[in-house]
């Protein structure tokens, strides 16, 4: 209700746009007389008729005249102005098709209306798309930032949560290694991922993890599949908050990713 609130409607000049686009919309119905030959003549025209019109009314609503309806940039005006068209576009649509055919498929080619709004869909999602954030990445340099190498000297190990983490040993490795370890909620996660390469490296020598430390072009990045058990949708993971923090269950799984750092630009690329 807030977003209609704040919204003053001419309603004359609704009334004339809903009305004359519905008119113009309702056009293809006319279409009816190829009769038979409307399922591949009729159909096509009606379909590059909407996508012309609907192409035309997106530069006709940036006119004084559409503004004038007093829709503004309300999404919820423009939706509830566009549904009244569609649904009297759509009953004009019918009435005549099915009094012109000689066919009664009236009810599912007056569905050819929906075309109409493709360029404003397309529109808008390009622009909503746009409008998302470029994800951020904290990475972490393994060795770099460690300052609690006593902390694991005293460790409660009947306080560790069980974690899954996925990581590629070797830079050029083609899949992903997965370990069950222990990890401790107080704990950073850069700093765990420390002592885990380095238990990993010290029990397996001749198998160890590249861990590019060496390289200070090189860092990792961490994240946790979300809503799925697999990596459809991610959740990215600050090196630098504890798992507490971070929000980790029991079982859950952490993907560990080489990147290069960019200095030029600050830019994460996957190697």
């Amino acid at each position: 209700m807030s977003q209609f609130s704040s919204i003053k409607i001419n309603i004359k000049s609704a009334i004339i746009f809903v009305l004359c686009f519905s008119l113009i919309a309702a056009l293809p119905c006319l279409f009816a007389f190829f009769n038979n030959e409307f399922i591949w003549l009729g159909l096509l025209f009606s379909v590059l008729y909407y996508l012309i019109i609907g192409i035309s009314l997106l530069y006709f609503m940036d006119t004084a005249l559409f503004q004038n309806i007093g829709v503004k940039n309300s999404a919820a005006a423009k939706f509830s102005l566009f549904l009244i068209v569609t649904i009297l576009s759509s009953w004009i649509y019918y009435l005549v098709f099915n009094y012109i055919a000689i066919s009664n498929y009236a009810q599912i080619s007056m569905l050819n209306i929906l075309w109409l709004f493709a360029p404003i869909f397309f529109k808008e999602s390009k622009k909503n798309y746009l409008q998302i954030p470029d994800p951020f990445y904290e990475y972490w340099r393994v060795g770099k930032e460690r300052k609690d190498i006593e902390y694991w000297d005293n460790i409660d190990k009947f306080r560790l949560m069980q974690v899954s983490i996925h990581i590629k040993k070797k830079v050029n490795a083609e899949f992903f290694s997965k370990f069950d370890v222990k990890i401790a909620q107080d704990v950073n996660l850069g700093s765990w991922f420390d002592k885990f390469i380095e238990d990993q490296n010290y029990r397996f020598p001749n198998d160890a993890i590249e861990s590019s430390a060496e390289n200070e072009d090189a860092g990792w990045i961490f994240y946790t599949a979300k809503y799925f058990t697999f990596p459809l949708f991610i959740r990215n993971l600050s090196p630098h908050q504890t798992i507490s923090e971070s929000k980790l269950n029991n079982k859950q799984t952490i993907f560990a990713k080489r990147v290069a750092l960019n200095k030029l630009e600050k830019e994460l690329e996957e190697i």
